[in-house]
């Protein structure tokens, strides 16, 4: 097989990797999401289409909303009292995307901890399958990458060699993923793989066409 200059190619697979590429359920249109008093957005991960909209109720608590895109005003932290906030408190989503969520006064803003929540916009209405678990190591051989992913799909690893200060692209491999367990041999036709340090960036597009939230994980091949 002739195989192209910086691209990696899937050599070995531990276990079958047959994919059942079987659709979810959709999520039902539009979403609420909860303030709790115990400082928690519920649920914290919502999908809904373009053209939908999110709102926000508060079971009690001193809390707010405030989007990380400043797409709409932040809330004004409201009293314990639920009737203290807005009528409505809501965002409609015109643009497919991931749009993060958080209290000022009970989370961060560029880290997830405490409240905070993110929406998912897409055509499908639904969640990313969901990867875990992601482990990448190397040799001469190759790097073995092992991960468990929610549902089947199209799994893509991009592949950066350091060089300097900065990692550069080295190869992108593509194969099947299957709902669970999953470990593949990741590797160079024909050649070794040189000694340095790696990052991999995972990503899996469902048979919805909707893309996981991307993982990155690093591993060095010894001199």
């Amino acid at each position: 097989m002739s195989l192209r200059r910086r691209r990696l190619f899937p050599l070995a697979v531990l276990g079958a990797l047959a994919v059942a590429l079987a659709a979810p359920a959709a999520i039902a249109a539009n979403q609420g999401v909860v303030a709790q008093p115990s400082n928690l957005f519920t649920p914290k991960l919502s999908a809904v289409k373009p053209g939908e909209t999110v709102t926000f109720t508060n079971s009690g608590g001193g809390h707010n909303v405030v989007w990380n895109d400043g797409g709409v005003p932040a809330t004004p932290s409201q009293p314990a009292d639920p009737s203290g906030w807005p009528a409505v408190n809501s965002r409609t989503f015109t643009r497919p995307g991931r749009y993060r969520f958080y209290c000022a006064a009970h989370g961060d803003r560029s880290v997830d901890v405490g409240m905070y929540g993110y929406v998912y916009v897409n055509a499908a209405g639904l969640l990313p399958p969901a990867l875990s678990g992601v482990h990448a190591s190397g040799s001469r051989a190759g790097a073995r990458l092992t991960f468990r992913v929610s549902r089947a799909g199209r799994a893509t690893a991009a592949v950066f060699r350091r060089s300097g200060r900065r990692f550069v692209r080295f190869g992108t491999a593509t194969f099947s993923a299957r709902r669970g367990a999953n470990s593949r041999l990741l590797t160079r036709a024909g050649r070794t793989l040189s000694a340095g340090s790696y990052r991999l960036d995972l990503t899996v597009t469902d048979v919805n066409h909707v893309t996981s939230d991307p993982r990155s994980v690093r591993f060095t091949i010894p001199s």
